[in-house]
């Protein structure tokens, strides 16, 4: 090989090794996507609050958020205002940056004074390569159904007046978890069922406006807006345990060693008066809680209702990956080279 050709390769090695240190501590740092239900937008920051970002604008009413994070896709649902005839509620999805957006659901009424139809919570379930989704059509006849990711071959699952918003998918075990309240003290339950909706089964009787799955640990987190905590309880159902660190949390998902949750907390006297609408990092049992993000609602729209925290790789990353095996293809190259003379 030539002294140009080592020169050339040596400086690029130089080069990378910067590169492939920082996109190395970057592409191990999660990053958490939100759904904002009073700014109507899609949110991203890093798990250490760092770069935040403004993703996307969406309808009003943005209730669902989930990402399938292999295929690089962002999927969400929105309604439009409640006193507009002409809105209808939405399944959309994008990149994850927010371009190529795609409707691939819409109602077939608008959720106007209290008779048309309303989306909720969605769940992906990557490994059939299906979308799940919450729907109350008139506000009374309720229905889980689900359709392929492309929003062909819409199938209602299950409907029932009682269903709630939350929505979960497993799809290691091939079940649904879902929300509900019935009777006439509206008992809040976390339920279950296959993902073809038999075998319906309550886990356990608690609120949770939403809840996520830890499968690993065969755990159920949910963020019970009411009383204002976060709790865990296995999938049998045992071990209902209150989170603390919490006041008025939408949504907490777990992420590693991690719980991300939104929170609003209030301040009604003294010099920093407002209503705080918070993204927390925290440790699983509520301790060392750290804000990520934080707006005062008294000076911007800010509600943080749906969170998805996924580990994405830098963009750095995987520049230094091209780059490496340009370098290897460039050393085969100058070896058939060699042999050939």
């Amino acid at each position: 090989m030539g002294l140009l050709k080592r020169g050339r390769i040596f400086i690029l090695v130089v080069f990378l090794l910067p590169v492939l240190t920082l996109s190395s501590a970057t592409a191990s740092m999660p990053r958490v996507y939100w759904a904002d239900n009073n700014a109507d937008t899609i949110n991203r920051i890093q798990s250490d609050g760092s770069d935040f970002q403004v993703i996307l604008t969406t309808q009003t009413a943005l209730m669902g958020l989930d990402i399938d994070a292999n295929a690089g896709k962002m999927y969400w649902s929105d309604n439009g205002a409640s006193w507009d005839s002409s809105a209808r509620g939405r399944v959309c999805r994008s990149n994850l940056d927010g371009s190529n957006v795609e409707v691939l659901y819409t109602t077939a009424l608008p959720q106007q004074d209290g008779s048309g139809d309303c989306l909720f919570q969605i769940a992906i379930n990557s490994n059939t390569g299906h979308i799940y989704f919450t729907e109350k059509r008139g506000y009374t006849d309720d229905r889980i159904a689900r359709m392929n990711l492309d929003g062909t071959d819409v199938v209602t699952i299950m409907t029932d007046a009682d269903l709630e918003s939350a929505l979960e998918v497993d799809p290691s075990g091939n079940r649904l978890y879902f929300t509900s309240s019935s009777g006439a003290m509206c008992t809040p339950k976390i339920e279950r069922c296959n993902l073809d909706g038999a075998n319906r089964q309550v886990v356990v009787e608690a609120y949770a406006y939403s809840i996520s799955l830890d499968l690993e640990n065969q755990l159920i987190y949910g963020a019970d807006w009411f009383d204002g905590h976060i709790f865990k309880v296995g999938f049998d159902g045992t071990d209902l345990t209150n989170i603390n660190g919490a006041d008025s949390p939408r949504d907490v998902q777990r992420f590693g060693d991690k719980l991300y949750y939104n929170d609003l907390r209030q301040e009604h006297s003294g010099p920093n008066q407002g209503i705080f609408s918070r993204l927390i990092q925290s440790d699983l049992d509520g301790s060392n809680a750290v804000v990520l993000y934080e707006v005062n609602r008294y000076e911007a729209p800010a509600g943080p209702i749906q969170i998805v925290v996924i580990p994405e790789p830098a963009t750095l990353s995987l520049l230094a990956v091209g780059a490496v095996a340009l370098l290897k293809r460039k050393r085969k190259s100058c070896g058939i080279r060699r042999r050939r003379k």
